[in-house]
């Protein structure tokens, strides 16, 4: 699948967190790791977000920058089911096990 626009089945609650918690990172070029119910457990400058996710067991990923196709694969690899970022970088193939949210979905 790509980039292409999908229904997105997440709890509205859910995306009102994300969309404050992506608010409150523009600028700050950081990574935040979630748990399964919107608790920060980890925060990262982006650069060390690929060590970082190695370590920490996440649910959410939110990030002040782009979504590109290496981040997504790995976000998957590493079991992660959200991942929220600015917007996207390119074209991306949506891992099936990741929902994929940008400040676009966000505001809708």
């Amino acid at each position: 699948r790509s980039a292409a626009p999908r229904k997105l089945n997440v709890d509205p609650r859910r995306l009102e967190i994300y969309k404050e918690m992506l608010e409150s990172l523009t600028g700050t070029r950081a990574a935040l790791f979630l748990d399964e119910l919107g608790g920060v457990i980890g925060k990262v400058p982006v650069p060390e977000m690929f060590n970082a996710l190695k370590q920490i067991d996440a649910d959410s990923l939110i990030i002040d920058g782009e979504i590109d196709q290496k981040l997504a694969n790995f976000c998957a690899q590493r079991g992660v089911k959200y991942l929220i970022g600015s917007k996207f970088s390119g074209r991306i193939q949506f891992p099936d096990s990741l929902t994929l949210l940008t400040q676009e979905n966000l505001n809708k």
